[in-house]
């Protein structure tokens, strides 16, 4: 059984925490004394099986990895014998008929272990067998997930903080820190003597503050600041001293804004929807597809300078390091700031808030539900460009909405937020549709209309402290678990073997999909072969177009799934599967997702890979990242073999064809080595191809055919036509 805890960090345990894990994971344990630990050796002697468990319980909570332990019994019942194993030993097996989508494997057939057998003439226990070494990394900071370690007293724990190994760039340290002569008492005083009512501070756009949120504020500013100096602050006030506009970055946001500055969100929905506390947030998105924070901000109104403001000060935190994408709502105001601070940057509106606001400005009263579902399919349905231009056009003549400013303004800006549009840049799938997707979902459970600045601020550090940990455990599952293999392809596994869980689970999604798709071959020119790839809903089924070519290993699809989300579709795939590619090209394996994306280049493991990895490639690893090849094939290969072993010993029938198969192998790659060591050393690839190998440079007639899927994708694009024959679309 695996010594796993189930999820502790469900949105309602968040919650119920809140308040009572201030200090979890922070706990006296800093003050206790030291216990020394010893290594397990053959020859040590304990006076009962429960003291010889508890010490192999210690070493595996101070080594990184989790016991399992099995004891035998003589005909009487008494114990004679006990084995304590890593829990990664054996290998998982899943009864017929159980659901597998959600069944984590974390079996690797790990060999360590410690055997203790009880000495009657001396009674006590002896240790007669110990093996140390372990097929798989260690991390003692991930042993506080582990459930056979939940009983340890705590004299036996040691505090292990999760360390994400991050380096702050001490570039950034500028500008932290409170401006001059604007120190806590004066800051206090000028708030106080001012008679300054939130009222009055609304409209003059100032910041609204209730009794205590000022001293609360600062306190909260200077605690920050002296558990870690990489915590950024910076306000904003008038001449009289009063607060206009707060923002903070704390150590945690700083760091991860390094990994994940791809796609930035700026969430203004406390703002919008005039809660108390006037909060702003900037989320960024982790390697696990889940909202992490990179900043917030406290307005005291929705002018252009003020966001100006506030994006300059976030940016200046961030050694201005302006993002890849941003997503804002529609709102002019923040618009006219992004387009003035964040000039490269690539920008898009809040799919859902426009969705929410549609039944208030869509027009007459009578008509409004039938134009928010007619509106809904025009969005959420059309797949090109020319497809969404030509319903919406349909939708705007039947209920005569050609006079509808707003809706005007939306089809003029199309481009900022219609899916069809949007999808052709990497958005790390955000499409703010599902409510876990919205902005706001980050401080669920934190927040209510009724949250005062000082009660967020002071629950602020608890919340992150939870958020931390979600991640950490996260990263836990991702190196620790696996899901169990749907498909039995080999592109699974290796995906599995490279992406985190979340997003591993997000990938096998597309995969159980390929039951509900058939391919239909259309043309085939060269290397480059076009697919209709039907997709049967509920209602109705969809055609996609798919095309690949096999010289340059690339697929295209016109939902553009993995353009948007970096996850290819199950059309993609199932062309794929359909051309036989056993192992999918590196630069569909994108870093940011990976399980060991935060981590240490040098540490970094690599999952199998078809080719050499394209340095200039998005989503592909640096040839220096890949020096372990040789590791990785000791890793997977000695798996894949346990596995064909495994297969085998279970029928006596099918163990000499194992046999078989296992010496075919080794002969095969004996002929290979062979074929090497006859080639004359340093011979050039011209001179080998001459010799009859095959060279991998395409022919002319690829090079043309390269071209040519760009072409024909752009064309498809352009037009709108997702199909490949009898095309019935309208086009000029």
């Amino acid at each position: 059984m695996d010594s796993l805890q189930s999820d502790p960090y469900t949105r309602s345990s968040l919650q119920m925490q809140l308040i009572d894990t201030t200090t979890s994971f922070e706990t006296s344990n800093l003050d206790l004394v030291k216990h020394e630990v010893p290594t397990p050796q053959v020859g040590m002697t304990f006076e009962t099986v429960d003291l010889a468990y508890q010490s192999y319980l210690e070493y595996g909570y101070r080594a990184g990895f989790g016991v399992s332990k099995r004891t035998s019994h003589s005909v009487d019942g008494v114990k004679y014998r006990a084995t304590f194993v890593c829990y990664k030993g054996g290998i998982a097996r899943i009864k017929p008929g159980l659901k597998a989508r959600r069944r984590l494997v974390a079996k690797t057939g790990c060999k360590a272990m410690m055997v203790v057998k009880y000495n009657a003439s001396e009674n006590h226990w002896e240790v007669v067998f110990v093996e140390l070494e372990h097929n798989h990394p260690c991390n003692p900071e991930m042993v506080r997930f582990m459930m056979c370690f939940k009983d340890l007293p705590d004299w036996q724990r040691e505090h292990r903080p999760f360390n994400a190994k991050t380096r702050l760039n001490p570039k950034i340290h500028s500008g932290r820190g409170r401006p001059p002569n604007q120190n806590k008492d004066f800051m206090v005083r000028s708030f106080a003597q001012s008679n300054y009512s939130i009222e009055a501070a609304a409209k003059c756009g100032k910041l609204r503050f209730a009794e205590g949120d000022v001293e609360a504020l600062l306190v909260f500013f200077d605690k920050m600041q002296a558990q870690n100096s990489n915590f950024f602050y910076n306000w904003d006030m008038d001449d009289e001293g009063r607060l206009k506009n707060v923002c903070w970055v704390d150590a945690r946001s700083r760091a991860a804004y390094q990994h994940f500055s791809d796609v930035v969100c700026f969430d203004t929905v406390y703002l919008t929807y005039q809660f108390v506390i006037p909060l702003v947030a900037f989320l960024g998105i982790n390697h696990h597809g889940q909202f992490v924070l990179l900043g917030c901000g406290l307005l005291g109104d929705e002018s252009p300078e003020t966001f100006s403001w506030l994006f300059k000060k976030w940016l200046k935190c961030m050694n201005d390091k302006a993002p890849e994408a941003i997503i804002t709502t529609h709102s002019r105001p923040v618009v006219k700031a992004v387009s003035e601070v964040f000039l490269n940057t690539r920008h898009r509106y809040n799919l859902w808030h426009i969705m929410k606001e549609l039944p208030d400005m869509s027009g007459r009263v009578e008509d409004k539900e039938a134009i928010s579902l007619r509106m809904k399919k025009v969005v959420y349905d059309t797949i090109t460009a020319a497809d969404f231009e030509r319903e919406w056009v349909e939708m705007a003549n039947q209920y005569n909405l050609h006079d509808n400013r707003w809706l005007t303004t939306l089809f003029e800006e199309r481009a900022k937020w219609v899916p069809a549009y949007v999808k052709d840049a990497f958005w790390a799938g955000i499409s703010t549709v599902r409510r876990s997707e919205r902005l706001e979902a980050f401080f669920d459970g934190y927040i209510t209309p009724e949250t005062t600045i000082k009660i967020f601020v002071e629950q602020f550090d608890t919340a992150m402290k939870l958020r931390s940990d979600r991640e950490a455990y996260d990263d836990f599952r991702s190196f620790q678990q696996r899901p169990q293999a749907l498909s039995g392809l080999l592109f699974e596994e290796q995906f599995a073997n490279a992406y985190t869980i979340n997003i591993f689970q997000k990938f096998q999604d597309q995969l159980k999909q390929l039951m509900n798709v058939t391919c239909t071959e259309v043309s085939r020119n060269g290397s480059i072969v076009t697919y209709t790839v039907t997709v049967i809903g509920k209602e109705r089924k969809f055609d996609y177009r798919v095309m690949y070519n096999s010289a340059e290993k690339e697929v295209w699809c016109i939902c553009r799934s993995f353009q948007f989300k970096g996850i290819l579709c199950s059309h993609a795939l199932a062309v794929l599967k359909q051309e036989l590619v056993m192992l999918i090209p590196s630069k569909y394996i994108l870093d940011r997702w990976r399980k060991d994306y935060k981590c240490p280049e040098e540490s970094k493991e690599t999952p199998i890979q078809p080719e050499a990895a394209n340095p200039t490639g998005k989503g592909s690893k640096p040839e220096n990242v890949r020096d372990d090849k040789v590791d990785n094939l000791y890793n997977d290969g000695h798996q894949y073999f346990a596995d064909i072993v495994e297969m085998g010993a279970t029928d006596p029938d099918a163990m000499e064809y194992v046999l078989s198969v296992m010496k075919e192998a080794k002969e095969k790659v004996r002929k290979f080595e062979e074929s090497r060591k006859e080639k004359r050393p340093g011979e050039s690839p011209v001179s080998a191809s001459k010799k009859g190998a095959k060279s991998s440079k395409p022919s002319a007639e690829d090079v043309g055919n390269s071209t040519s899927v760009s072409a024909l994708a752009n064309t498809a694009m352009a037009t709108g036509c997702r199909h490949v024959h009898k095309c019935q679309c309208r086009q000029q």
